[in-house]
């Protein structure tokens, strides 16, 4: 959904499982982007403009982490608008 206001380049949701987990999904709607690229740095997979992982963190330590990420990878791409 937050991929529809002006400017954003890539779309993370978080998503608790009852054990704990944390599944994360990308999607983006750059064609420049490849969101499936982060998703395999942290044991995930999936295509260009969509893909996901999962973590067993905090969500915390993942909204750092992924926010780091997904800031250097759209800074590196040249996408910032």
């Amino acid at each position: 959904m937050c991929r529809r206001f002006k400017g954003v380049v890539v779309g993370i949701t978080l998503k608790e499982t009852e054990t704990g987990t944390i599944r994360v999904s990308f999607r983006s709607m750059n064609n420049e982007g490849n969101v499936a690229e982060i998703a395999e740095e942290f044991g995930g997979g999936g295509h260009k403009k969509a893909s996901g992982c999962s973590f067993d963190c905090s969500i915390e330590e993942i909204k750092i982490i992924l926010t780091d990420r997904c800031s250097s990878a759209i800074k590196k791409a040249g996408l910032l608008v």
